[in-house]
């Protein structure tokens, strides 16, 4: 268990994937003043909200309560996609490549590949 508060936790979390609190706000559906309150520690939030935090900032609700993942990572298919997803929590400006991936159609996905495959064996 590390020292920092679950509160201290959520906001390193929000500021490493660049998120404010309305914005949290809005997409948990968590209210701004429930947020407020929990900063100023008049209240702390219920297992639920936790949980949709948790679902927003992409990491377990143990993590977001105590600072530890489970020592089995289910959400990984191996070491290296565990280490890319690390990656790209650590620097939330390479994320722009996996939400773009999101929103694209297959067709376009596969032409982007072609180009960085290309530029890869441009640079060999």
């Amino acid at each position: 268990m590390t020292n920092e508060s679950i509160y201290e936790r959520y906001c390193r979390l929000r500021d490493l994937k660049g998120y404010t609190d309305a914005q949290v706000s809005r997409e948990t559906g968590i209210s701004k003043p429930t947020l407020s309150d929990w900063k100023s520690g008049r209240s702390t939030p219920k297992a639920a909200k936790l949980k949709k935090i948790a679902d927003f900032l992409e990491v377990s609700l143990d993590y977001l309560q105590d600072g530890e993942e489970e020592e089995e990572n289910p959400y990984y298919l191996n070491e290296e996609t565990r280490k890319m997803a690390q990656f790209l929590f650590e620097h939330p400006g390479h994320r722009v490549l996996l939400d773009a991936s999101r929103n694209l159609q297959p067709e376009d996905l596969e032409a982007i590949v072609n180009i960085v495959n290309r530029m890869n064996q441009s640079d060999v």
